[in-house]
């Protein structure tokens, strides 16, 4: 029952995020579409882990890993690092901040450069 709730959030999430980029009237080289749907379900995950306590485990499933998983991952990332800011884990805030953006581009530039390759 988990795994249906996650999909359906997810689904729901992933139906949202399309909807906000194609509502949102910017047209900007730089990423602002992106940038506010990260802002959004970052938001999002903060108000639903605040009431944590208040939600079965259903219902914080299928917000969290389910809704604000398909809308973006990014909030997750970002409730992390603010829980390891309320551990007070400056170093490792750091640490995850520096490797998640160095890696996870290096990641996306090997892979695009190794798709690009199988295309030619």
């Amino acid at each position: 029952m988990d795994i249906l709730l996650i999909g359906l959030g997810g689904g729901i999430g992933a139906i949202c995020r399309y909807g906000l980029s194609v509502w949102l009237p910017f047209t900007t080289t730089f990423p602002l579409k992106t940038l506010c749907i990260n802002i959004i379900g970052s938001f999002i995950l903060g108000v639903c882990m605040g009431y944590s306590k208040q939600l079965n485990k259903k219902w914080l499933l299928f917000l969290t890993t389910g809704l604000c998983g398909g809308f973006t991952t990014f909030s997750t990332f970002a409730f992390e690092t603010f829980q390891l800011y309320t551990l007070g884990k400056y170093m490792m805030i750091a640490l995850y901040l520096l490797c998640s953006i160095t890696l996870s581009l290096l990641a996306v530039g090997v892979g695009y450069m190794l798709g690009a390759k199988g295309v030619q």
